[in-house]
């Protein structure tokens, strides 16, 4: 029997379209309806509003919560110190004539003006409103590429590209948002300077892991200041236009009126991980779901920083920005049958050219270099003050 041989340019070259469909599109399991992770949702975020000291707020003041109180778990969390020893994650860059050292950070937003200027543009986190009121922008980050590590080790652990919808989903329940069935978010890559970085929780430090906690008498966790960036510049959860300059007040506030499951531990709470029970008809099941509800260390920076734009990924990019490395393979398969173009994306993921702490601008590897085209800056800029 003669043997059939799939190696080599002739190989490659009779494979089907359907072949090549199989590969560029992930398999589809089975899914909670948007119903159900609405619920799952408002679940989680009912969780972690029962391990805060102020659970409410009346007449702008918060409230002292007066149920029983559960604190969350800790775990380990990713930490933020300068080391140009790792290119890809820490930079100087040069704002208002000063070199500052930074790092790379993500946050998952509409295509606002703020986060798709090209690459290297040095742009402030706040606009002045027609009536001269200033708007700031207080943005929750990830650090570097820890986002798409998180999803490539929960979710899309083959090789299969996601579709941009599923990768936006796993992206929101990682990070703790609602899902959203819209084909607009994207991620923003920016370099922000390390002096203006905090975590959004009980200990502010980004250097350190979680210290001890001091209680309230009802259970609760208080905040520490030590390791606290000085001069950090928090912004109120409901607008945009009211900053606090303490970690006490800002914890407070958000405590009392955040409808997000905002942990308050230095780590977004995943609620997906709360349908893992094929008979759960409330939350539905998803048999990727995670066990645990760690998703990624979470950071803030500071309202009103200047930051140095990095690259935009569009919402349509968001599966091949997640699984990178087969597309480009499939690429290198289509290209020998001439129909590469098809589906090349738009732009080269190749490494950056480094010296001395600096590299040039917009070449980070795995992330998409496609820009929206700016748009004028709206009322609301940023999770958590937009509305979803």
């Amino acid at each position: 029997m003669e043997s059939r041989r799939t190696g080599g340019a002739g190989g490659l070259a009779r494979l089907s379209g359907l072949t090549i469909a199989l590969l560029l599109a992930a398999p589809a399991a089975a899914q909670p309806t948007p119903a159900q992770n609405a619920a799952a949702f408002a679940a989680s975020a009912a969780i972690t509003n029962q391990s805060y000291h102020w659970d409410s707020i009346s007449g702008g003041v918060p409230q002292v919560a007066t149920t029983p109180r559960t604190t969350l778990p800790g775990t380990t969390l990713t930490t933020i110190t300068w080391n140009p020893a790792e290119p890809t994650l820490y930079q100087v860059k040069t704002i208002d004539s000063v070199d500052v050292q930074c790092t790379l950070v993500a946050t998952f937003s509409r295509p606002f003006a703020t986060w798709t200027a090209p690459p290297g543009t040095v742009t402030t986190l706040s606009r002045t409103g027609t009536d001269s009121t200033i708007h700031y922008a207080m943005p929750f980050v990830t650090a570097g590429d820890s986002l798409r590590n998180y999803l490539r080790g929960t979710y899309f652990t083959g090789t299969s590209v996601p579709s941009p919808l599923a990768a936006q989903h796993r992206i929101q329940q990682a990070l703790g948002l609602p899902t959203t069935e819209d084909s607009v978010r994207g991620l923003a890559f920016f370099w922000a300077p390390i002096a203006n970085i905090a975590r959004p929780a009980y200990s502010a430090d980004i250097a350190s892991q979680f210290p001890t906690l001091p209680t309230y008498s009802d259970g609760s966790y208080q905040a520490v200041t030590t390791g606290a960036p000085a001069g950090f510049t928090y912004l109120d959860y409901s607008d945009d236009t009211k900053t606090y300059s303490t970690l006490m007040v800002y914890l407070e506030l958000n405590q009392a009126q955040t409808i997000y499951p905002w942990s308050a531990m230095g780590y977004t709470y995943n609620w997906n991980s709360l349908q893992t029970s094929s008979t759960s008809t409330t939350l539905g099941y998803d048999p990727l779901a995670p066990s645990s509800p760690f998703g990624l260390s979470e950071f803030i920076v500071s309202a009103g920083s200047k930051i140095v734009n990095e690259a935009f990924v569009p919402n349509a990019q968001l599966g091949i920005w997640a699984v990178p490395e087969p597309a480009a393979w499939v690429i290198a398969i289509l290209g020998l049958t001439g129909v590469g173009a098809a589906v090349r994306p738009a732009s080269g993921l190749r490494r950056p050219g480094v010296r001395a702490g600096r590299a040039k601008q917009g070449k980070l590897p795995g992330i998409s270099l496609s820009h929206e085209a700016p748009q004028a800056a709206p009322t609301c800029q940023i999770f958590p003050q937009c509305p979803t």
